[in-house]
């Protein structure tokens, strides 16, 4: 199904990505679009987004007869200061989706980020295109979560130190995390260096001494190990880590309909404690903490896009395996300020 859905994403993407070459071409010859520019001064955009999905299916041989639904919608916001020597940018995001399917014919979260971040970068005066920098970001869930089955299963539970506790049997659903109930916020200083910037593209380096802290209130667990009669889950720790870090992010606007962004961040913690469970003999590296996004949006009109985005998070204090998030939507958008 991962296969089918990113070679499906992919053909997608690739024909509406030559369509709107073609159509650019043809609205303003010769010439591509820019870069969101920031402007001098207080620069402020504040954006609604609703997406939504529906699918019905009848006899269909290899799939559940019923209806699929899927309705989301994404607050963004970018409030910007720019001067002679500086950049500071504040972004908000905020995004949350429920889905109803045949296999599970209620509806249930699917996607849930509150996200606020803050970058300030001086330029020197000698040399702009470097100097130093600090971010700071803070991201978590607003509403609560569940682990929903199809049909009922036996859930195991342990607590932070791998102590077993009271589980559940015979149930179709398990409560995971509050809302608000698990926080993580970010802080790094160092340096920067904007290789690329020019009218259309833009890529910016960044490396210094970072610092994460994941923050859980009692009972907030995660999913360790799932069968179709056993769902192991365990509390979540909270934890501090500082170390080096590096990232990057890179900005294309692609023609006057379409743009693509990358963004990665690694964080190597100088000294982690393993712990004494599965984590123990796990090799130092396995410890770098990493946080990836590619993004690619083509625009169909003033207020409609197709967007798609891949993200990946490795936090192996929190969840051992890879965390991936992938969206295709159909957007429909206002912009409140500009």
């Amino acid at each position: 199904m991962k296969k089918l859905f990113m070679s499906v994403a992919g053909t997608l993407l690739l024909v509406l990505s030559s369509l709107n070459a073609i159509a650019a071409e043809d609205l303003v010859p010769d010439k591509q679009e820019k870069l969101d520019e920031i402007k001098m001064g207080w620069n402020h955009l504040l954006k609604l987004t609703g997406n939504v999905a529906i699918n019905s299916s009848k006899d269909v041989v290899g799939q559940q007869s019923g209806d699929s639904n899927t309705y989301g919608l994404e607050l963004t916001g970018k409030f910007s200061k720019k001067t002679e020597k500086s950049e500071w940018r504040n972004g908000l995001g905020v995004k949350g989706a429920t889905t109803r399917t045949p296999a599970l014919p209620k509806y249930i979260k699917s996607s849930d980020e509150l996200k606020i971040d803050s970058l300030y970068l001086y330029h020197l005066e000698s040399y702009p295109s470097i100097g130093p920098y600090g971010k700071f970001s803070a991201q978590t869930n607003i509403f609560r979560g569940d682990d929903v089955r199809a049909s009922a299963v036996n859930y195991v539970v342990f607590d932070k130190n791998g102590n077993s506790l009271p589980g559940q049997t015979g149930v179709d659903s398990f409560h995971l995390v509050d809302g608000f109930g698990v926080v993580t916020t970010k802080e790094s200083v160092g340096f920067f260096s904007q290789p690329v910037k020019t009218e259309t593209s833009s890529l910016e380096l960044r490396a210094g001494l970072g610092a994460i802290q994941v923050t859980a209130s009692s009972n907030q667990f995660k999913v360790d190990d799932a069968t179709s009669t056993t769902v192991t889950v365990s509390e979540i720790a909270p934890y501090s880590e500082v170390g080096f870090e590096v990232g990057f992010e890179y900005l294309n606007q692609i023609n006057e309909t379409s743009k693509f962004n990358m963004s990665v961040e690694a964080l190597y913690p100088f000294n982690t404690d393993k712990g004494t469970g599965s984590l123990k003999d796990k090799d130092d590296v396995e410890f770098t903490q990493v946080e990836g996004v590619i993004g690619y949006e083509s625009k169909l009109s003033s207020w409609s896009s197709l967007k798609y985005q891949y993200k990946a998070i490795h936090q192996i204090k929190v969840v051992e395996e890879w965390q991936v998030q992938q969206d295709l939507t159909l957007n429909f958008s206002h912009d409140f300020l500009k």
